[in-house]
């Protein structure tokens, strides 16, 4: 019995220290950071949204350490001021995707497709006007899949595709997912007010989208053709009800696969839906969270537990979470 007790307390160690070596702590700097997620790949980028000149480069983290070397865009294009990532796709041998604009002090700004390598190196740089793309995704031959707006977009004409897949030189191969296939327009695939992003993530042989004002997944073709829609307006609604709150709102959404996604919400009550003091002086970063599984054929939720002590969702891996958590003096990955 002695002997059982004191293998097992040698295994305990050993995957103790297995966990350890495969989660590098993340630096405090990093948290305060807007994150993407890449569904696609499993890698979890910092450094998204509004970059200013002082802010630190784009990093990637997968399986829980350093995935290739920092990406600093601005030693690229002098001049710049500050750079807007909308969003970051992982792309073979270690390359890296990023769809942005550049914004020049003169007052121009131009969107842009950068492709870096695994050495912090920019290799190309395409120009997708008329286009600006929000959400990107990179699959094994370095074709790139992009939803976007068009900065030209007609309001007497606004039917035309959202998608477009890029060849691995830039060119054009294919468009599609019109804009009038939404109530909203183009404007479907904006941020929401709490700054939901739009996702695109190759799931097999289809492409899933969540478009966040519209607040729908779909499921399409690698052409755009959509094969299923869900609107998740009516399982919001249950969910607020069910936790007695006025509203319940999409913050992050991550997909599983395509029939099931994980939501990270943030949820209000009448008293801050009625003062509009109070939902803006507070942080929507810092506010508290509910985590909810819903699988999108049943339509069925149900709360994340566990996630107590900081604990923040931040993708999914197989069937398993990927949490962002307190550790020591800083934070790690690990999954649940």
């Amino acid at each position: 019995m002695a002997c059982m007790r004191k293998l097992l307390l040698i295994l305990a160690v050993e995957i103790a220290m297995a966990i350890v070596c495969l989660s590098q702590q993340i630096p405090l700097d990093l948290l305060g950071r807007l994150t993407r997620w890449d569904g696609t790949h499993k890698v979890l980028f910092f450094g998204a949204g509004i970059i200013p000149t002082k802010e630190r480069p784009i990093r990637a983290y997968a399986n829980g350490i350093p995935r290739g070397s920092d990406i600093e865009i601005f030693k690229d294009f002098p001049g710049i001021e500050q750079i807007i990532v909308d969003d970051i796709s992982a792309g073979p041998n270690g390359s890296t995707v990023i769809a942005g604009v550049l914004q020049f002090g003169s007052g121009n700004n131009r969107d842009v497709i950068l492709t870096y390598d695994s050495s912090g190196a920019l290799r190309s740089t395409w120009d997708p006007e008329p286009y600006w793309n929000v959400a990107v995704v990179a699959d094994d031959n370095s074709n790139v899949f992009a939803l976007g707006s068009r900065s030209d977009e007609n309001e007497r004409n606004a039917r035309y595709p959202l998608l477009t897949r890029y060849t691995p030189v830039g060119g054009v191969a294919d468009q599609g997912l019109y804009s009038t296939n939404f109530r909203e327009g183009s404007d479907a695939i904006d941020d929401n007010d709490l700054m939901a992003h739009p996702i695109l993530m190759l799931w097999q042989d289809k492409l899933l989208v969540f478009a966040p004002t519209a607040n729908e997944v779909l499921v399409c073709t690698l052409s755009g053709a959509i094969v299923t829609r869900r609107s998740l307006r009516e399982v919001l609604l249950a969910i607020a009800k069910t936790d007695n709150v006025a509203e319940a709102s999409i913050h992050e959404l991550m997909f599983a696969d395509e029939t099931h996604v994980i939501l990270n919400l943030i949820e209000r009550t009448t008293e801050e839906l009625e003062n509009e003091k109070i939902r803006h002086l507070m942080d929507e970063r810092l506010r508290p969270r509910r985590s909810y599984r819903l699988d999108l054929k049943t339509m069925h939720f149900e709360q994340i537990s566990g996630l107590t002590g900081g604990k923040r969702i931040m993708g999914v891996v197989g069937d398993q979470l990927l949490l962002l958590a307190p550790s020591g003096l800083g934070f790690v990955l690990e999954t649940q």
